[in-house]
């Protein structure tokens, strides 16, 4: 199971795979910091996997603060690799962007409307 390739993979010594196991305390105590550590090094070696779950803590706030623009300059990184769940990742996120671009049109259209 993915679990079981996960943990043999950080045994490994594969940084990437062992954000993922502290993050989700796998074969180790559960440390979102960790985590985060592992994956900035990976990610800094371009590892998709890596820059993907990046993104995906900014883009939620887990374990740093959220931030939709380093989410998506993460997703992107990732992307750009065809790492396909960044892919969808940052199409997500460009949907709720054009939706509250769209929104806000509508509200400053009805705002001046009235005028």
């Amino acid at each position: 199971n993915i679990k079981t390739i996960f943990i043999k993979t950080a045994k490994l010594d594969h940084i990437g795979a062992k954000g993922w196991c502290f993050h989700k305390g796998w074969n180790m105590e559960e440390n979102t910091e960790k985590a985060i550590k592992c994956w900035l090094i990976a990610a800094s070696n371009n590892d998709s996997a890596s820059q993907n779950w990046l993104g995906y803590c900014y883009d939620i706030g887990d374990g740093v603060t959220k931030n939709l623009q380093q989410a998506v300059a993460y997703y992107s990184k990732s992307a750009k690799q065809n790492f396909s769940i960044a892919q969808y990742n940052l199409a997500i996120c460009f949907e709720v962007l054009v939706l509250v671009l769209v929104l806000v049109i509508l509200i400053l259209n009805l705002k001046f409307k009235d005028r």
